[in-house]
């Protein structure tokens, strides 16, 4: 899952070297928000859709502490992952952010202690992604092509399934959707049929579905939670269109194999309504 990440330190330089380092870390990254105050820091994340942010302690018109302190006291955001990206070495300092369920980065750092740093907060990693394209080439033996051609961006779409899933914090669903003949291309594969019927092709489809799901959500809000993940069910083109521009999803990803393309979809229940909420 790419993290939309809020970076919060009163230097342009110092925010400039965070958002290099989190580009050379190689996590999967989506937004990456600035802000040269706890102030300006509130507001983006109460603005936008947050997954984690790095914040300094000492900055004017609102310090790290205060701005910590105010994010914990809000039901919504006492389990946003945040680190501390700061040069203080008072002990006593420290100790509060941590207190305050932050984890502390001692300037200067390099790509890898951030990478590992944002993993053990958040959970999330390339692997999260890199397991999805080997679910593909473990079980169907298809491998993806290097780049996406012109002629599989507009191709139509002829199956989809989905896999609900929930927890005591989160529920939410991942989509797929085949288009290009990867359908029947996936059932001949992992059953090893050159002519599967229509349920075995929607039940092929639906098994990747399910492990990508499994693979995935579980890193959700830093991991640790148990999740109940439902049966996948096979969608139509009017399901799908019934569902279109409802919501958007929080991660994603476009596989291309031989002539064909696979979208993977993540949801998280409730994402789009903040959003839009917090855009008004």
């Amino acid at each position: 899952m790419a993290l939309n990440t809020l970076v919060v330190d009163d230097s342009s330089v110092m925010r400039s070297i965070i958002i290099k380092t989190l580009k050379l870390s190689g996590l999967p990254l989506g937004d990456i928000w600035e802000a040269k105050n706890g102030e300006e820091g509130l507001r983006i994340i109460q603005d936008k859709w947050i997954d984690l942010a790095l914040i300094d302690i000492h900055m004017p018109v609102m310090d790290g502490e205060e701005m910590l302190t105010r994010l914990r006291e809000n039901d919504q955001y006492e389990n946003l992952p945040v680190i501390v990206v700061s040069s203080e070495s008072a002990p006593g300092k420290i100790e509060k952010m941590l207190k305050l369920g932050a984890t502390f980065i001692h300037k200067p750092f390099t790509p890898e202690i951030l990478k590992e740093v944002i993993v053990a907060v958040t959970g999330v990693n390339n692997e999260n992604i890199e397991s999805t394209v080997r679910t593909f080439e473990d079980l169907c033996f298809m491998y993806q092509e290097p780049e996406l051609k012109d002629a599989q961006k507009n191709l139509p779409l002829e199956a989809a399934s989905e896999v609900k899933y929930r927890s005591d914090d989160f529920t939410g669903k991942l989509l797929i959707e085949t288009r290009g003949g990867l359908s029947p291309a996936i059932a001949t594969n992992i059953l090893s049929n050159d002519d599967p019927s229509a349920q075995q092709k929607k039940d092929a489809l639906g098994e990747i579905a399910n492990i990508i799901c499994g693979n995935i959500v579980p890193s959700l809000g830093g991991g640790g939670r148990e999740y109940k993940i439902e049966p996948p069910r096979s969608l139509s083109k009017d399901d799908l269109l019934k569902e279109e521009g409802q919501e958007e999803p929080v991660a994603e990803i476009t596989l291309n194999f031989n002539d064909g393309r696979v979208d993977i979809k993540l949801f998280v229940d409730g994402y789009s309504a903040a959003k839009e909420k917090k855009s008004d």
